[in-house]
């Protein structure tokens, strides 16, 4: 999955947002990767610390456009 949720607040690693039916565990940061280079020479360097969380799917189920994201846990277990 890409780059699919906008939220206005932050996340740290552990935490479970629940959006529509699907509920996803914070993993880690997200760095900015080499590749993106490619595109723009110097964008890695322009986008160091707003790349956002990488996350993992706990509960799968369908989101769409407008689905608020809620905080199921403040740690998944």
């Amino acid at each position: 999955m890409r780059e699919i949720l906008s939220p206005d607040v932050g996340f740290v690693p552990g935490t479970c947002p629940h959006v529509g039916g699907a509920v996803f565990e914070i993993t880690k940061s997200c760095t900015p990767c080499e590749f993106i280079n490619d595109i723009q020479p110097g964008l890695c360097e322009k986008m160091e610390g707003q790349r956002g969380m990488l996350a993992r799917v706990v509960e799968g189920g369908e989101m769409k456009v407008g689905d608020s994201i809620e905080m199921v846990d403040v740690y998944c277990l």
